[in-house]
């Protein structure tokens, strides 16, 4: 009997936790977050990404803010997080994003959040440099959906 009933409790926590995983998480957005000097520092790549690659401030924020289980996928969103790390400077000589460098440029009131999205994407796949960033993002996206953002 006891058996038994340690098998129904397990199979209810295992499927609690699959049904949390599973389920759609609201990004935060709120005064405090993200971080408006963050933003600030971000506001003139991101206009100057968005111009060189096409993307619209639309459907960067469809990615962003929209469902993490069904990112929005858009060639020109792709090239456009491919820029974002070009100007950032977070890529090695072939243009590929250097994990190290990324990591470095997290603003300190991100550290945490930020390096635990690296921590948890390596190894980027994808058939071109677009692919690869996209391929990031979406993990960065998957890993912590409520505290991602995109601008």
């Amino acid at each position: 009997m006891g058996v038994v009933i340690n098998l129904v409790i397990l199979s209810v926590v295992t499927f609690c936790v699959l049904q949390s995983e599973a389920r759609p998480q609201t990004p935060r957005r709120d005064e405090h977050y993200p971080p408006r000097n963050v933003l600030e520092d971000f506001m003139e790549i991101a206009a100057t990404c968005k111009a060189e690659t096409g993307a619209t401030a639309e459907i960067v924020k469809e990615f962003s803010d929209g469902d993490h289980l069904t990112p929005v996928e858009d060639e020109a969103l792709k090239c456009y997080m491919n820029c974002l790390f070009h100007k950032f400077e977070v890529v090695d000589d072939t243009g590929h994003v250097h994990m190290e460098k990324l990591r470095l440029k997290v603003p300190d009131n991100l550290k945490e959040i930020g390096h635990n999205m690296l921590d948890n994407c390596q190894n980027p796949v994808g058939d071109n440099l677009c692919e690869k960033a996209y391929w990031l993002h979406k993990c960065f996206k998957q890993v912590d959906p409520v505290h991602y953002f995109l601008m």
